[in-house]
């Protein structure tokens, strides 16, 4: 139930954006597609997408008789930001320490 209850409805516009190999040197920026700056939350997240990839898999079984290997765990690389709307594209843009960048254009609504 920790799954099902991880992500209910969203209606507040809120995305959650996964940092991979995230580093706390690092810094994370979102605007929006008007320039306006979001406020980042760090978050400790459920990764939605190993979910629906193994975890849901490994519980839906009919003879399952314990819990299965590498289910889904909170990890430290998430974050948040609250859109406008849903239909807000927004820039995400993660900087390193050595003053690499790495932006990506999200245009939304963005498929799951």
């Amino acid at each position: 139930m920790k799954y099902v209850d991880a992500y209910p409805e969203n209606s507040d516009n809120e995305v959650l954006i996964n940092i991979w190999n995230w580093n706390p040197r690092w810094s994370v920026t979102v605007t929006d597609e008007s320039g306006n700056n979001l406020n980042v939350s760090k978050v400790w997240a459920y990764d939605p997408l190993h979910i629906k990839a193994l975890t849901v898999k490994r519980f839906n079984s009919s003879t399952l008789t314990s819990t299965p290997n590498f289910i889904t765990e909170k990890f430290t690389h998430f974050f948040k930001v609250k859109a406008k709307d849903a239909d807000t594209d927004l820039v995400i843009t993660v900087k390193d320490e050595f003053g690499h960048s790495w932006s990506e254009n999200m245009q939304r609504p963005k498929a799951f």
